[in-house]
This record gives structure tokens, sequence and C-alpha cells, in this order.
């Protein structure tokens, strides 16, 4: 009982970070697929850091929605960050390719 309690509590903590935009989600779009890593990370990770978990995810099939890739290289992807809003209340990392418009 008391492990459920501090599983509940943990997960409190947390979505009131992600709410708070200390912690967000990460999207990832990569080969014609979509998925979000399972873990929120911080808001504020670097793009390098942000790039580094994605990729360690998806060469291990962490990240539910895309195919295992031990080659994945997100090297030239792009970074974008989405802070809280009333329609989508928690803050979100968007990982995907860079196009020529940006």
């Amino acid at each position: 009982m008391e492990a459920n309690i501090n599983e509940i509590q943990a997960l409190d903590v947390v979505e009131q970070a992600l709410r708070a935009g200390r912690l967000a989600r990460v999207n990832v779009t990569y080969g014609g697929q979509n998925g979000d890593l399972a873990d929120p990370v911080n808001y504020t990770a670097t793009d390098a850091e942000v790039k580094a978990y994605v990729t360690e995810a998806v060469r291990s099939g962490g990240v539910p929605g895309l195919r295992a890739d031990a080659r994945a290289d997100f090297s030239e992807y792009v970074v974008d960050r989405f802070a809280p809003t009333e329609a989508r209340p928690f803050a979100l990392l968007q990982l995907r390719p860079k196009t020529p418009f940006g």
C-alpha cells in the first residue's frame, strides 16, 4: 500500500512539473513514423541532450510507435520547443527532420 502511495505522489510531481513547463514530453518523427519517449525530460535540456536521449531510445527500441534502428542518427534533426497551453497542458519538445524551410 505504501509503495502505491509513493508511486502516486511521484506521478503527481511529474504531472505538476509538466504543467509548469519544467519537464517536457518528447515527440519524435523518424522514418515516416511518430512516437513519444516514455519518460519526460527537462524542458531546458540542450538540443544535443535531447538528440542523445532520442538516439539511445530509438536504437534500443524504446520509443512506442517507432521501429528500433541501431543506426538511427538525429544529428541533422531540429528540436522545436512548445510551452504548455490551455489546449495542451504540458511542455512539448518535437524532434523532426530538417526541411528546406527550416
